[in-house]
Order: C-alpha cells, then sequence, then structure tokens
C-alpha cells in the first residue's frame, strides 16, 4: 500500500502549493490546475495499486466456513426421549435388582412411527449369568422386543 499512501502524499502537498500559489498569485486557475493534475495523479497510482491490494486483501481474508448443520426439531425431541428411555430403563433395573446399569437403545423413525430397533444393557463386571437373563428378560418386556434384538454385555466387554 505505500503506493498509495505516496500519492495521497503528493496530492496533499499539491494542495498546499495550489493554496500557496492562489495567495501570492491571486488566480484561481492555477490552483484548479495544480489539483486537477493531483487528483489524475492519485487516480492513476490508485487504478494500478488496486489489483495489488486484491491480491494482497485475499490473503487477510477469513477462510470460508461449512455450513452448520442444525438438527430439526423432530430429531432433537427423538434424541431427547432416547436419552430419557435409557435413563428411566437404568433407574427402573436399579430399583428392581439394586445393582447400576447402563442402557442404550436405538430408535429408528419411519414415516409416522418411532420405534425400538435394539436395545443393549451393559451391567457390572463381576454380573451373573443369572443377571444377565434377567436383564435380557426386563429390556423384552419393557421394550416389547424380540431376543435377538437384545444385547446384554458386562463391563469391559467389547461391543459388537
Amino acid at each position: 500500500m505505500q503506493p498509495l499512501e505516496r500519492a495521497v502524499a503528493i496530492f496533499c502537498i499539491a494542495c498546499i502549493c495550489a493554496e500557496l500559489t492562489t495567495q501570492l498569485a491571486g488566480s484561481t486557475w492555477a490552483r484548479r490546475c495544480i489539483k486537477a493534475v493531483a487528483g489524475l495523479y492519485i487516480l492513476v497510482v490508485f487504478a494500478r495499486t488496486v489489483p495489488q491490494a486484491h491480491v494482497q486483501l485475499r490473503a487477510f481474508l477469513v477462510p470460508m466456513q461449512e455450513p452448520v448443520s442444525i438438527a430439526s426439531p423432530e430429531t432433537a425431541i427423538l434424541a431427547q426421549t432416547q436419552a430419557q428411555l435409557e435413563q428411566t430403563l437404568a433407574e427402573q433395573w436399579c430399583t428392581k435388582t439394586g445393582r447400576e446399569a447402563s442402557v442404550a437403545v436405538m430408535l429408528k423413525e419411519t414415516d409416522s412411527v418411532v420405534a425400538i430397533c435394539s436395545a443393549q444393557m451393559t451391567l457390572p463386571a463381576n454380573c451373573t449369568a443369572e443377571e444377565r437373563q434377567q436383564a435380557g428378560a426386563f429390556l423384552q418386556e419393557k421394550l416389547q422386543l424380540l431376543p435377538k434384538q437384545i444385547r446384554i454385555a458386562a463391563a469391559g466387554e467389547e461391543t459388537p
């Protein structure tokens, strides 16, 4: 941007010279001529520096960010419903057996119906086979799922 700054400085000096000439000579045509030449000089310098400035400004522009996907109200309600269902099932299991567990439910949305596809209950690592069977029956009863849609895991087991 130095050429533009130089041009502005020259224009200011030319204006001062035009005013001094007017004061000394008393003619307004000299002032007009000097200001016109200085103005043209500014325009020429500005026209030459603008393309360079445009290239330099591109380096300082903020990069465009990808648009953010905001979930629809239906999606937010579905996620909240899923979280509440999981929490309620875990609390009911704890009340029934006195043992902690975490529940993960997979919801599936079709045209106008939301259904539970599958459920998984994670029991403490020291659970017995009987507790696993109880947990499977509990989820089957509460969610009306088929046994193949239910998975019971102990803490620390890998989930397929």
